[in-house]
């Protein structure tokens, strides 16, 4: 490779990666939110997952936790997913399992994922 194409290179690598984190910033999004959690624990428990209010792993009590979240916005696409999934029926198989996608993570309401969370 010459120096120039290699420079060349260069620049479209910079301006490739420059678009792509102008466009996730508009995705990405902090929340803070309060779980619970145990003392020892760094993982956090939803509230259904707790048993007599208790951890369901280790079992000790659990108390709230202010956490610092940084979530993709996957709700915004959800729309634009289930039209996908309903014209290509082949796109995720067995049936079954599109069945489940549909049910119990498309229709109900996608919900936005969690990307890095931080406890304050």
């Amino acid at each position: 490779m010459t120096s120039s194409s290699v420079q060349r290179m260069r620049i479209m690598k910079s301006r490739y990666r420059r678009s792509l984190r102008n466009c996730m910033i508009k995705e990405i999004f902090i929340k803070d939110t309060t779980k619970e959690c145990t003392v020892l624990r760094v993982n956090l428990s939803s509230q259904s997952q707790l048993v007599d209010g208790k951890c369901p792993d280790c079992g000790r009590p659990v108390q709230p936790a202010k956490e610092e979240a940084y979530f993709f916005k996957m709700s915004k696409y959800a729309d634009r997913l289930i039209a996908y999934i309903n014209t290509h029926p082949e796109f995720i198989q067995p049936v079954a399992r599109k069945n489940e996608m549909m049910n119990n993570f498309l229709l109900p309401g996608l919900q936005d994922l969690l990307c890095i969370q931080n406890l304050i």
